[in-house]
């Protein structure tokens, strides 16, 4: 549930942290990116150690996350930084296609690297048999805490990898958004 609040808070920090803050943007989205893989390995933290439900933690970090948006600014803040707004304006050609942005090139390589991730890794077999039955994923000897913490952070990544995307691509960061 916290996934749409991750995103507003990513785009709140990249604004502020470019344009108040006056920080790289090569510098501050892999802090963005951390601090979302940090937020969403909290959450599943929590999850498997107080066996809270996820519905009430990842509603609790949803209304956390809209929070500290409007720490940051209860306005939009504009992002004006040359890097980010030729980010933004950015095209890449696809023959006779036409063009794409690079959001969709990163879109691509996420989505391979999750079916990778998904189909070739121990990881993503362990995955399958959380989902398909934790207490058999157990007896086989799975690490199902440490997965189920894991998932938790790669969602907080992706939905930071959203909030950066998302950010640059309306060049503005707002308590709202998603």
């Amino acid at each position: 549930l916290s996934v749409g609040s991750v995103v507003a808070l990513t785009t709140m920090l990249l604004a502020w942290g470019v344009e108040r803050a006056q920080l790289p943007p090569l510098v501050l989205i892999p802090l963005l990116l951390a601090g979302g893989a940090l937020f969403g390995a909290a959450m599943g933290f929590v999850i498997q150690v107080f066996q809270i439900p996820a519905f009430i933690v990842t509603l609790a970090g949803m209304f956390l996350a809209r929070g500290l948006c409007y720490l940051v600014s209860i306005d939009s803040i504009p992002i004006g930084e040359a890097q980010l707004s030729a980010w933004s304006q950015a095209r890449i050609p696809v023959g006779p296609l036409g063009e794409v942005t690079p959001g969709v090139i990163v879109a691509l390589v996420v989505l391979l690297l999750a079916v990778w991730l998904a189909h070739g890794t121990g990881f993503g077999r362990a995955v399958y048999a959380i989902g398909g039955n934790e207490r058999s994923a157990q007896l086989m000897g799975l690490p199902v805490a440490r997965t189920r913490i894991a998932v938790y952070a790669v969602s907080g990544l992706c939905a930071a990898l959203g909030g950066v995307l998302f950010g640059i691509y309306t060049l503005s960061g707002y308590g709202l958004h998603a």
